[in-house]
C-alpha cells in the first residue's frame, strides 16, 4: 500500500483504489439499490453529484471515490468503509456513529458537525478539512492523521490517541477530556482555549508560547 507520512513520522496506509468509470448523477440510485438489496457499493466513482437525505445504516462501501459531491445530512451509522476517498466533498452534519473506517481519506472536505462518535478509525487521513464541531467521542483509533485541519470546537473526549497525530491543526476550544496527549506533538497547532485536564496534558509536546498559555492548568502564574 502507498502510505502518507506525517512530519511526526506517523504512517497512514492510503486506500487501494482501482481505475473506474465515472457514474455521474447516479449516486442516489446506487445508494438506494445497495441499501435495499443489502449488498456492497463497490468500485464506483461519483463526481459533482448530490446525495439526497436518506438512512443508510449498515451500508458497506469498498473501493469508491467521491469527488466534489454534496451529501445532504448523510446518515450512515454502523457502516463499513474500506478503501474509500472523499475529495472536495461536503459532508457537513453527516452521522457515521459506530461505523468502521479502514484506509479512508478525506481531502479538502467540509465535515462541520459530523458525528464520528464510537467509530473505528484504522488508517484514516483527514487533510485540509473543515471539521468545526465534529464529534469523535469514544472513537477507537488504530491509525489516524489530521493534517492542516480546522477542528475548532471539535470533541475528542475519551479517546486513546496513541495512534493519532495532529499536524498544523486548529484545535481552538476543542475538547480532549479523558484523552491523554502523552508524547503527542501539538507544538504547531493552535490550542487556544483547548479543554482538557492536567492529566490529559501530561507528557504532551508543546511550544514555549503554548506552555505559557497552558500555565493555568498547571496551577502556576508566570511573572515577567
Amino acid at each position: 500500500y502507498n502510505t502518507f507520512r506525517s512530519e511526526n513520522n506517523m504512517k497512514i496506509q492510503l486506500p487501494k483504489l482501482s481505475k473506474k468509470i465515472n457514474v455521474n448523477n447516479k449516486i442516489n440510485l446506487a445508494f438506494q439499490e445497495v441499501h435495499h438489496e443489502e449488498t456492497t457499493l463497490m468500485s464506483a466513482l461519483f463526481e459533482k453529484d448530490l446525495l439526497e437525505y436518506g438512512d443508510y445504516h449498515h451500508l458497506e462501501i469498498r473501493d469508491c471515490e467521491f469527488k466534489h459531491t454534496y451529501f445532504d445530512h448523510l446518515h450512515l451509522p454502523h457502516g463499513y468503509l474500506l478503501d474509500v476517498q472523499f475529495e472536495g466533498c461536503d459532508l457537513s452534519n453527516a452521522k457515521f456513529d459506530h461505523t468502521l473506517f479502514r484506509r479512508v481519506v478525506f481531502k479538502d472536505c467540509k465535515l462541520s458537525g459530523a458525528d464520528f462518535s464510537e467509530v473505528m478509525l484504522d488508517q484514516v487521513l483527514f487533510e485540509d478539512c473543515i471539521m468545526t464541531y465534529a464529534n469523535f467521542s469514544s472513537a477507537k483509533i488504530k491509525g489516524l492523521q489530521f493534517e492542516n485541519c480546522d477542528l475548532t470546537y471539535a470533541s475528542m473526549m475519551e479517546c486513546d490517541l496513541k495512534k493519532a497525530d495532529f499536524n498544523n491543526c486548529n484545535l481552538t476550544k476543542s475538547e480532549f477530556l479523558h484523552s491523554s496527549l502523552y508524547q503527542k506533538d501539538i507544538s504547531n497547532c493552535n490550542i487556544e482555549g483547548i479543554m482538557l485536564s492536567f492529566d490529559d496534558l501530561k507528557g504532551a509536546i508543546v511550544s514555549t508560547q503554548q506552555a505559557v498559555a497552558l500555565s493555568s492548568l498547571l496551577g502556576i502564574k508566570i511573572k515577567d
